[in-house]
């Protein structure tokens, strides 16, 4: 039976800055594992992601460290990659929009859609500094939130009750430049006909009952508040240009523009294995997934904006899941970068072990409510779950079968022990991988972890330095092989160390996840590096 077509993104990380812990089980760890276990699964599946270059966080940022644009791009394009390569998170394509294919595809649909009717051009007032002689987009404009009235907002996002903000409506607006008093000016702006969208956007979402609920219940709440249209273009010399004689420096809208990224990495990657057309099975095929994973701030662009685009245009699938977590705050408070109190991601992983980075965040993942990191509580859950469970299975299985000769034994006849055994480890595999499918990372890992236990009580119970251990040795083995190939998605690089120790051909990663369900497959091999077997977790 052929598998499912799928189709995982990621959020484009803004390359203004590192990415923190926040971001990462936020949506690139979990997209990670999703796409692990369904390759595994035997489905065809590809991981798109890409930096998000363009607007003005990267404008802002570049003025700030007095370097251009481009420069700022290509600093934390590479941060990022980096980053992402350390934590073991397996991109297929990972590009970015300042690219040309990017310019290229964001024009060439913005077009489309003009011909479908559904942008127009309208004069607008905007604000406007005399003293830098410029339009002020977003975060070149701070003030007050009209909504719930918190001071210092900037951006196009209320970061308090997370209204979406024009830059003309702030209270008590001031320049970020200059710090001036801007004033309100005429400009012409193209806009989306977002409002026209409402009952079949309505539609849509109300049968979406596998989103997580945060996304489908503010989705149809946003809706029912009465969707207005969205000025996509900016006055911004920093973007994909308008692609129209009369748009002067006006550019699209990063938020109109950075989600057609994830076509445009696709697109690039098919180009890059020499298919060119390869994207569109991806994008435009009947049955395929597309699962984007965000954070929950992303929520209206990803679940109303960018699915309108999409209907606007004709001829894209829908997305079929958009899986947004919560927030992640540190040591009881909400991480903020302008305070300092943040942990980044490349920091952290120049002092700890990425799989046990990896195993925490998934323990804690913000899956239906913010969760916490704290620094302590990683400690303990390393030191008695990846350690003093995981790792003391791998190295006591491992070390017994060195003292009797460094072969696994041919086991004896089974008990109820092992009988019982093995039907709980063929029938963990399809707990952990529903788990997965319901985004629901915690239980899933939780379950994987289970055998370990399972193992370890097993192992204490038949006292193999006690009794001819070759049955027990056996039925261990096999145990850890099962272990390996259900823990890959979640400690990749733990997994296939597991593999080696046992002296398996291939790699982890390329198994078929069934085959963790088996438990005889292991016969008079040579277990290898059973004296680093300690390090597994």
């Amino acid at each position: 039976m052929p598998g499912k077509t799928i189709l995982v993104t990621a959020a484009l990380p803004y390359a203004n800055g590192p990415v923190h812990i926040g971001h990462a089980i936020g949506c690139y760890v979990p997209a990670d594992v999703y796409a692990r276990y369904h390759r595994m699964a035997g489905d065809d599946v590809i991981y798109i992601c890409g930096t998000d270059e363009y607007g003005t966080p990267i404008a802002v940022t570049a003025q700030n460290e007095g370097i251009s644009p481009k420069e700022v791009v290509d600093k934390y394009h590479k941060m990022h990659r980096e980053a992402f390569e350390g934590i073991s998170i397996e991109f297929t394509n990972f590009s970015g929009t300042a690219r040309d294919i990017h310019i290229r595809n964001s024009q060439k649909i913005f077009l489309k859609m003009m011909e479908n009717g559904h942008i127009y051009k309208k004069t607008v007032a905007r604000p406007y500094c005399e003293s830098c002689e410029r339009f002020l987009p977003d975060r070149y404009v701070h003030g007050t939130c009209p909504k719930c009235y918190e001071a210092e907002q900037r951006g196009d996002q209320c970061e308090k009750c997370g209204v979406q903000l024009d830059p003309g409506e702030r209270l008590e607006p001031i320049c970020a430049l200059c710090g001036g008093k801007p004033f309100m000016k005429d400009t012409e702006h193209w806009f989306f006909r977002l409002s026209d969208m409402s009952e079949r956007l309505k539609t849509w979402i109300s049968d979406k009952h596998h989103w997580p609920a945060n996304a489908r219940n503010f989705s149809l709440g946003w809706i029912r508040e009465g969707l207005k249209d969205r000025a996509i273009t900016r006055d911004l010399k920093w973007g994909v240009p308008v692609p129209l004689e009369d748009s002067g420096d006006k550019v699209l809208y990063v938020w109109f523009e950075a989600p057609i990224g994830y076509i445009s990495s696709t697109i690039e990657w098919a180009e890059s294995i020499g298919k060119p057309d390869e994207w569109k099975r991806y994008w435009t095929g009947e049955e395929t997934r597309i699962v984007h994973f965000i954070g929950k701030d992303n929520i209206p662009f990803h679940a109303i904006i960018w699915p309108a685009m999409l209907m606007a245009h004709g001829g894209y699938c829908l997305p079929y899941q958009i899986a947004s977590n919560e927030y992640l705050n540190l040591e009881g408070r909400k991480m903020s970068t302008s305070r300092g109190w943040v942990l980044w991601l490349h920091d952290c992983l120049d002092s700890f072990d990425p799989d046990a980075l990896r195993y925490y965040l998934l323990c804690i993942t913000p899956q239906s409510s913010d969760s916490d990191f704290s620094l302590n509580d990683f400690r303990d859950r390393c030191n008695n779950e990846l350690i003093g469970t995981l790792g003391n299975l791998v190295n006591r299985v491992l070390t017994f079968i060195q003292r009797q000769g460094g072969s696994i034994p041919e086991p004896g006849e089974f008990g109820v022990d092992e009988t019982e055994l093995i039907k709980f480890i063929r029938s963990q595999p399809d707990i952990i991988g529903r788990e997965i499918d319901r985004l629901n990372f915690i239980n899933a890992l939780s379950s994987a972890m289970e055998l370990a236990h399972r193992g370890n009580r097993y192992f204490q119970k038949k006292q193999p330095w006690k009794e001819d251990p070759a049955t027990t040795l056996y039925v261990c083995a096999n145990l850890l092989r099962s272990i390996a190939i259900v823990i890959h998605p979640f400690l990749p690089a733990s997994s296939e160390k597991i593999w080696r120790m046992l002296g398996l051909k291939g790699r982890v990663k390329d198994q078929r996840w069934e085959d963790a369900k088996e438990y005889s497959f292991l016969r008079l091999a040579a277990p290898r590096g059973y004296h680093r077997a300690s390090d597994s977790g």
